[in-house]
């Protein structure tokens, strides 16, 4: 067994599972990206207005009886940017992403 790949898959020595191609976005017209820059502004003030009109509803956990354990890791700037970019391409939170890769090779 490899100290640097305790798991025995070969993954690692392939990063071909990591996708880092993004698919170029089309050319939008005037109109279109006027349009785009309104629906975004509309987005973010609906955003605002409903963080103003409720509490949080997260709830201080117990670390003891919590499933999860919070954890602190240095990833390159670049890696983290990768991650980020493939988990928005799948439309999840980059940290859900990470833990998902995670659990898929253990």
């Amino acid at each position: 067994m490899d100290t640097l790949n305790p798991f025995g898959t070969d993954y690692l020595d392939d990063p071909s599972w990591l996708d880092t191609t993004m698919p170029e976005m089309p050319a939008l017209s005037p109109e279109e990206e006027a349009m785009l820059v309104l629906v975004q502004k509309a987005a973010q003030k609906l955003v605002a207005e409903k963080a103003s009109q409720q509490p949080s509803r997260r709830k201080k956990e117990d670390p003891a009886s919590s499933p999860s354990q919070k954890i602190t890791i240095r990833l390159p700037k670049y890696l983290l940017d990768l991650l980020r970019g493939k988990a928005a391409q799948f439309g999840m939170p980059y940290q859900t992403y990470i833990k998902t890769i995670l659990q898929a090779h253990p």
